[in-house]
């Protein structure tokens, strides 16, 4: 985390030096120096990305592995996610039933909210 902040710092000031020999010092053409800013820019904007993703990823392991985590607070699982799925499209199923099924588990999970915030 520290190496990413110190890089984004380092070529937020290398943007910056380059710019201002390029205003006083017309050290490269102007397409060159288009170039580099642009080069340093991606560059910056590559490091941002890679800082937060890294970021995210700490922050997502850590609260998967709270166990003093309210249920509601941690990560899905895959497995939570892909439970007892309602599939319209099965045969012989109307739409009534399905959408009747879907009621009863928005009931269910109302009535849950209401004891864990009890």
């Amino acid at each position: 985390m520290k190496s990413t902040l110190f890089g984004g710092v380092a070529l937020f000031i290398l943007g910056i030096v380059v710019a201002l020999a390029q205003l006083w010092l017309n050290v490269w053409r102007a397409d060159t120096f288009v170039k580099i800013e642009i080069t340093i820019g991606a560059v910056f904007a590559i490091l941002v990305a890679v800082w937060f993703t890294r970021k995210e990823y700490k922050d997502y392991r850590r609260q998967a592995s709270n166990p003093t985590l309210p249920v509601r607070w941690r990560p899905l699982s895959r497995q939570s996610v892909n439970r007892d799925p309602v599939q319209p499209e099965a045969p012989g199923r109307s739409l009534c039933s399905v959408v009747g099924d879907l009621h009863d588990r928005v009931e269910r999970l109302s009535h849950a909210h209401q004891l864990v915030l009890r």
